[in-house]
């Protein structure tokens, strides 16, 4: 029994020549960084011990809570060599604890597609200091719940910045990794607006601890090498078809 033919065999010409570009494009952009940055999430810790009498229910009390973002999100296209804004915060959450019932309250960026956003200050080119700024309440998908639903809005802004010295050479990408012992000064001013009525409550604290956790990586391919793929994918299903067709019909018995 002789090997039935491969692909190849059962090809023509101008097949083979498909097949063989269809190839070498795949084989090009597969080698090609095909796969974007892995989101990065980091834990943290702080305390609120600011004194603010209109706030004091929440002086001195500990918050812990979370952030994900994409390193590899590209600045907004007003984006300077001393500040850059990105909607690269994919989620964010903050729990105030030792809160006594009914004053419990919880702040965050339910996760999704990167949207909140993300300031980098570079001292050198015009910024005041180097600074790493979150502020997830201005993306759409902002999340407030307290115990007894009365706060309704919260502004928050998260602050690590370095001010004795240079940290980023340019504000126009975002810092693949962090660590807390760069940044001399940190600051997160949270703003609670009450459900009803108008009473707001500032509290103004600082970050005690942050630490990069394990997160489940995001591997993108590019648009261009997925949809090369997809073409040498067809082209080898049409082949194959066709070489299968033409086996078919050359076995047949021919008629005289």
């Amino acid at each position: 029994m002789y090997p039935r033919p491969g692909l190849t065999d059962t090809l023509s010409g101008p097949g083979r020549r498909l097949l063989a570009a269809c190839c070498a494009a795949v084989a090009v952009f597969g080698a090609s960084p095909g796969a974007r940055a892995a989101p990065i999430t980091y834990a943290f810790t702080g305390i609120f011990d600011v004194s603010n009498a209109a706030s004091n229910v929440y002086t001195d009390k500990p918050f812990a809570g979370s952030f994900t973002y994409d390193p590899a999100v590209a600045p907004r296209p007003q984006a300077q060599l001393g500040a850059a804004d990105y909607d690269a915060l994919i989620a964010f959450d903050l729990r105030i604890l030792d809160v006594q019932s009914p004053f419990g309250v919880s702040v965050g960026l339910a996760a999704g597609p990167p949207t909140g956003t993300i300031t980098i200050e570079e001292e050198t080119n015009g910024a005041n200091s180097d600074a790493f700024v979150l502020r997830p309440s201005e993306g759409p998908r902002k999340v407030v719940s307290s115990d007894d639903g009365r706060w309704g809005f919260y502004a928050l802004q998260f602050r690590l910045e370095q001010r004795a010295g240079s940290l980023f050479d340019d504000a126009r990408s975002l810092p693949p990794t962090l660590d807390l012992s760069d940044f001399d000064y940190t600051l997160v001013d949270l703003r609670l607006v009450a459900t009803s009525g108008s009473a707001v409550f500032d509290v103004l604290g600082r970050l005690l601890t942050l630490e990069q956790v394990d997160n489940p990586p995001l591997e993108v391919g590019e648009p261009g090498s997925l949809a090369l793929v997809s073409i040498a994918a067809g082209a080898l299903a049409v082949a194959g078809r066709r070489g299968r067709h033409r086996s078919t019909a050359d076995s047949l018995p021919k008629l005289t």
